[in-house]
């Protein structure tokens, strides 16, 4: 009896080690497939990570969607969801986000009569509460250009002063320095106090994030309003380009100098034909007459002017839009007679004339040239940032996980045309088009990949998935295919 149970026991050691065994060649063979299929399993963890169920985006209307509410301009389509699940997965981590505005509300650009009621406009700040003490003296430290101030080169003040006060021309209202603080302040929530970016924990220093605008005053404001929204009191620099297109490259910034020498970066004669070409193009013509005209035979009856005395359609497009941003009484749902007020038709038509233009005149063919500079210092930031982890991957706070353009909708529409995902429609007011870049951290793994997001929702296009994922590989190939063609067309 004894012995026998010698030699079950026997049997139960041999058998649990054999166990044991089997078990540990199931986990080397498992691990073994998982290399093998790295690719494969990572672009599956992406779609279970953004398939998180995520708050609804809300649809708004054509001219709601333009006027971008403060109230709703920070709601992503995935709610950010997606950023705690694939870092905690732990095969990729955020190292970088490039960001992309468009300027927040602002006055109409040209004056237009009966249509700019410029008073309507408010570019002073409402009443905040005690949170906005000694903004005056933030922001004037804040808005430099290499350390140097540039308040001396505005005609207005760069943020809203207080109380009530009427805009002048272009000038970013207060509801503008509203959206884009708001937008600071989501980036705050998003980016840094989640920890997602690697290496930079849950706070930031001014030495974290590189701002650049265009030398528009209102591009400046917004600059300073999303600096309020997302940091303290630090003192930031901010790189002033005199190009909308950011074509003028800055003096001590890491950009593509080397790529471009003896060429002309704002490409002036090859789109000068180009221009020619569309306007002298079928397409053209038929827009001109189906859409153009009729809006401006309307306008010229509604305005008492005569059709050759009439200004053009997207300043009038650009005045109708801004006066319904701030729900003035001329809205359409207040005109009982068309013939002294704008419909509802008669907007209907205006905006679908003016995108028909836009579509036009920012097509593929010239917006790969208008946005080629501008993207390819995007990717050669990028590159930079992945390099730099490569060779150091211990290092905290890594400089600049954040660059950030503040420009125009001309810039947007020039950019999302060139990555093929521009919709038809105007830009809305606070735009803003982000590029995160993940990081695959596995041994052997170099698989880095894009997402862009344009106004919180994934860009779905030609190049992207659907959760707006790129490989990081493919899409500067997409940018670099260009460059040639660049170079040859936009020779000085």
């Amino acid at each position: 009896m004894v012995e026998r149970l010698r030699l079950l026991c026997r049997f139960g050691q041999l058998h649990a080690r054999r166990m044991v065994g089997l078990f540990i060649a199931l986990m080397a063979v498992a691990l073994f497939v998982h290399l093998v299929t790295l690719s494969e399993q990572s672009q599956h963890l992406l779609d279970l990570c953004v398939g998180v169920p995520a708050a609804k985006y809300p649809e708004a209307s054509r001219i709601d969607g333009y006027c971008n509410d403060v109230n709703s301009i920070t709601v992503d389509s995935d709610d950010g969801r997606e950023l705690a699940c694939l870092t905690e997965a732990g095969e990729y981590h955020l190292v970088q986000v490039v960001g992309l505005y468009r300027h927040g509300q602002r006055a109409p650009l040209k004056h237009v009569k009966h249509l700019s009621n410029l008073e309507k406009f408010v570019c002073g700040l409402p009443s905040m509460g005690g949170g906005w003490s000694g903004l005056d003296d933030v922001l004037l430290k804040r808005l430099s250009s290499n350390g140097k101030g540039v308040s001396g080169q505005l005609t207005f003040p760069l943020h809203p002063g207080k109380g009530e006060m009427a805009c002048q021309l272009g000038q970013m209202t207060s509801v503008g320095f509203q959206q884009l603080s708001a937008l600071g302040e989501h980036f705050r929530r998003r980016y840094v106090e989640s920890g997602v970016i690697a290496g930079l924990g849950k706070n930031m220093r001014a030495s974290n994030v590189q701002v650049r605008s265009t030398a528009a005053n209102r591009c400046m404001r917004s600059a300073a309003a999303f600096l309020t929204g997302l940091l303290t009191d630090q003192e930031v620099s901010v790189y002033v380009h005199v190009d909308g297109m950011f074509r003028v490259l800055s003096h001590g910034l890491h950009t593509a100098a080397d790529m471009f020498k003896g060429v002309d970066l704002k490409c002036s004669r090859h789109l000068s034909t180009l221009s020619r070409t569309v306007a002298s193009s079928s397409e053209y013509r038929a827009m001109v007459e189906t859409k153009l005209e009729p809006v401006m035979s309307s306008y010229s009856k509604l305005l008492d002017t005569a059709r050759e005395s009439m200004p053009l359609l997207m300043e009038i497009c650009d005045n109708v839009q801004n006066q319904q941003c701030i729900k003035t009484e001329s809205k359409p749902s207040d005109c009982p007679d068309p013939e002294h007020c704008v419909s509802q038709e008669l907007l209907h038509q205006t905006l679908a004339a003016c995108d028909a233009a836009f579509a036009l005149n920012y097509s593929l063919a010239h917006s790969k040239y208008l946005a080629h500079p501008l993207l390819q210092q995007i990717v050669l930031e990028m590159e930079k940032r992945l390099e730099q982890i490569q060779v150091n991957p211990t290092v905290q706070n890594y400089d600049t996980p954040f660059v950030l353009f503040f420009g125009h909708e001309t810039t947007l529409l020039a950019v999302l045309t060139a990555l093929h995902s521009f919709d038809g429609v105007w830009p809305p007011l606070a735009s803003r088009l982000l590029f995160e870049v993940w990081r695959c951290r596995l041994p052997g793994c170099a698989l880095h990949k894009v997402r862009i997001l344009f106004n919180g929702k994934a860009l779905q296009g030609e190049l992207t998935d659907a959760q707006g994922f790129i490989n990081f590989p493919a899409f500067t190939r997409h940018i670099e295919q260009h460059h040639s063609d660049f170079v040859r067309e936009c020779s000085a």
